[in-house]
């Protein structure tokens, strides 16, 4: 492209605008994402400990999963 104009202030403003804009939709699904394996960890853990035929350790381990999900909700509410 040798004959292309060079660029003005104003594409460089809207460049910028649009890398802005882009950026930070990035970064949403970036935490969406976290959140969603969050999401579906916490759940399968819980599951996994509710279940009658699960050996007591995991029972036991339930608290355990329920501090990890409110860590991990706090984590993703700072980020």
């Amino acid at each position: 492209k040798e004959n292309s104009p060079p660029p003005t202030a104003e594409s460089l403003t809207r460049f910028l605008r649009l890398l802005s804009a882009i950026e930070t939709k990035a970064e949403t699904l970036f935490h969406a994402k976290i959140a969603s394996v969050l999401a579906l960890l916490f759940t399968a853990l819980r599951f996994l400990t509710l279940m009658r035929a699960v050996p007591e350790i995991f029972q036991e381990s339930r608290k355990l999963v329920e501090l990890l999900a409110g860590a991990g909700t706090q984590l993703f509410l700072a980020a």
